[in-house]
């Protein structure tokens, strides 16, 4: 628990946070289903450049979602059993392009440290671009690009598939040197299947490079998304205040696996993604930041840059 205020009782909480194979299991099927489905049709699709196109920019959009079951089960909360949750990590995490071992430290530090902009690693290598709003038109167009989370994760690839351990130690403090080997077995699997799609465009393979188009577009919808969850908000003060919950639309609720509940989940990141709409409607008067759809609230910040 993050949250030191009593907004929720310990009995209730124990409730919440109970774990169950089912929900998830059947949750996670569809999404590798669709996903799945949506690679097969831009491979299928792939002679004629408009559908091609089409589609292309609809599997971006599912790709950059499954990131939800992704961080779910790297926190061990999508599933009672520790077996499909590693499972699920693993089919989610590859082409979300990182390691399980390494999201799972990376994102432990996060929520141990959010959004302080010397010790948080989500916003430590640029806190005047990612933890703060940007003021013009060219900064906005770059947060929401995707670039720099592309940038990160292929640096995450490089750097711990390759680098020596002396000089990845600078480059990424926040990793245990117990987890060290662990982190760089995982990495070069999950390297190995992105060179794979590259050495596969290159090659000219039929679709492949459809497919690597909606890896890279991806990441704007990743970034839309991510941007929300703690840009604009303080340093200091409760983790409430520090981490903004979002209330888009019920069907883009079930592409993030409840994930728009941000706040909820920093404050007790032990409660399943499923649990996240009761915790929600226990302490939503207490919620410091709040706001209605992800592509509003970017497009409220680009309207305020204009008028400035």
């Amino acid at each position: 628990s993050f949250e030191q205020r009593p907004l929720i009782d310990r009995e209730t909480l124990r409730t919440l946070q109970q774990r169950h194979d089912l929900p998830s299991l059947m949750r996670l099927t569809l999404h590798l289903g669709a996903f799945l489905f949506g690679l097969w049709t831009v491979v299928v699709v792939a002679a004629f450049p408009f559908v091609a196109a089409f589609f292309t920019v609809l599997l971006a959009a599912i790709w950059a979602t499954l990131f939800a079951p992704f961080h779910e089960c790297t926190h061990q909360t999508a599933f009672r059993s520790r077996w499909l949750n590693t499972l699920g990590a693993w089919l989610t995490g590859i082409p979300f392009g990182m390691a399980p071992a390494v999201y799972r430290e990376f994102h432990f530090a996060h929520h141990r440290y959010t959004h302080d902009p010397k010790r948080d690693p989500e916003i430590g290598g640029a806190p005047d671009q990612l933890a703060v709003w940007p003021t013009n038109t060219r900064a906005w167009l770059f947060l929401i690009s995707g670039v720099w989370l592309l940038i990160l994760k292929a640096k995450t690839l490089v750097t711990f598939s390759l680098i020596p351990p002396a000089k990845r130690d600078r480059i990424a403090p926040w990793v245990p040197p117990a987890q060290g080997d662990r982190i760089v077995q995982e990495t070069r699997v999950v390297a190995f299947f992105w060179l794979a799609l590259v050495v596969a465009t290159l090659l000219g393979v039929p679709g492949a490079r459809w497919l690597l188009l909606a890896l890279i577009l991806s990441h704007v919808f990743q970034a839309v998304w991510l941007t929300t969850e703690h840009t604009g908000l303080p340093y200091e003060g409760t983790i409430l205040a520090r981490t903004r919950t979002m209330l888009p639309a019920p069907w883009v609720r079930w592409w993030l696996w409840n994930m728009n509940f941000h706040a909820e989940h920093h404050a007790w990141p032990a409660i399943p993604w499923h649990a996240l709409p009761t915790a929600h409607t226990r302490i939503a008067p207490s919620l410091d930041n709040h706001a209605r759809g992800y592509w509003r609230l970017q497009f409220d910040v680009l309207r305020r840059n204009a008028r400035a």
